[in-house]
């Protein structure tokens, strides 16, 4: 690929450089530099290692919140990208429930986008669990959901990009997340690690 430098010092029209060199180092600063297509100008991640249970059995089951909400590595990414540029996210979650019906939405502020079809009164989500109650032992076993998703803002503010996870059919169930929904203290019971990611694509 080709970078493009414009407005050079010395040049008709230029302001102060975009390039400074130090050693082997080149730092690139300034409205003068264009990153062709395809590019990557940002990268944001976070990773949560904690184990998170959603819901209180009774009555918040259904209430989608962050994945690691209060807790070092909440998938909550504040980003502002320049005109045009997408925003592509990556996203591995370990995902667990005591039922069938939990899932991830994904949120641009409290908007909800990468999304299914809306088709009458089915849930519209990002991702579902693996999970099934009905199948022998199943709860001793940890799902993986991975999944990625594009987006163009429709301004250069900082918006904020959220995973959240629920479920969609008792407010009683719980969704698990870094863990089965069996808690035994054992070899065989595991442990997971999520992680979410955010890259701005220059278009």
């Amino acid at each position: 690929s080709t970078l493009k430098v414009n407005n050079i010092a010395g040049v008709s029209g230029g302001t102060s450089p975009p390039i400074t060199l130090s050693g082997d180092t080149a730092t690139l600063s300034g409205t003068g530099v264009t990153f062709p297509a395809g590019h990557i100008i940002q990268v944001k991640f976070v990773e949560f290692k904690g184990l998170q249970t959603i819901g209180n059995g009774s009555s918040t089951g259904t209430t989608f919140v962050n994945i690691g909400l209060g807790e070092s590595g909440e998938f909550s990414i504040d980003m502002s990208v320049s005109s045009g540029n997408k925003v592509l996210g990556i996203c591995n979650v370990n995902l667990s429930s005591n039922g069938r019906y939990s899932a991830i939405k994904v949120f641009y502020d409290s908007t909800q986008i990468a999304l299914g079809n809306s088709h009458d009164s089915r849930a519209r989500v990002t991702v579902s669990s693996h999970r099934n109650d009905n199948a022998t032992n199943d709860q001793y076993i940890m799902h993986n959901s991975s999944f990625s998703f594009n987006y163009t803002p429709s301004d250069t503010s900082s918006h904020t990009y959220s995973i959240k996870a629920g479920d969609t059919y008792s407010v009683g169930d719980y969704t698990y997340i870094n863990r089965p929904e069996n808690n035994d203290n054992g070899a065989y019971i595991h442990r997971g690690y999520s992680h979410f990611m955010l890259m701005e694509i220059a278009q």
